[in-house]
């Protein structure tokens, strides 16, 4: 079971999880189900990563954490780069549109002739 002291490390486990997922499908070259990527990533990541902290005494030395917190605190600098040349990759095969292209452009205001306030108020009554 995974259990963090504060519970914000959840969403960053859901992270490296469908970050593993991404990288099983590839080398797998076929999608896993869900329960899959979860047992292979808590197997081949989580236990590794919690085993070798252990060797180090790391919770030991810090007690106060558990270790799912200690494996965020080792994980999170090492899955940087990653996450950092993933996103970089997506970025070069998708330009961005300068800002000026994303959002259609108002007219401009023009004020309203005294001719067409007064059609406009004839309609209303």
């Amino acid at each position: 079971m995974i259990e963090f002291s504060p519970p914000g490390g959840y969403p960053e486990v859901l992270e490296a999880v469908k970050v593993h997922g991404y990288d099983m499908a590839r080398r797998l070259r076929a999608l896993p189900s869900p329960e899959d990527v979860a047992a292979d990533w808590y197997d081949a990541v989580y236990l590794r990563g919690v085993a070798a902290l252990r060797r180090e005494a790391l919770p030991e030395m810090y007690s106060y954490k558990t270790d799912a917190d200690l494996f965020l605190w080792i994980y999170q600098p090492a899955a940087r780069p990653a996450r950092d040349r993933r996103r970089d990759r997506l970025r070069r095969r998708r330009p961005r549109r300068p800002p000026a292209a994303r959002q259609p452009q108002l007219p401009p205001c023009v004020p309203a002739r005294e001719e067409s306030t007064a059609a406009a108020a004839r309609l209303v009554s």
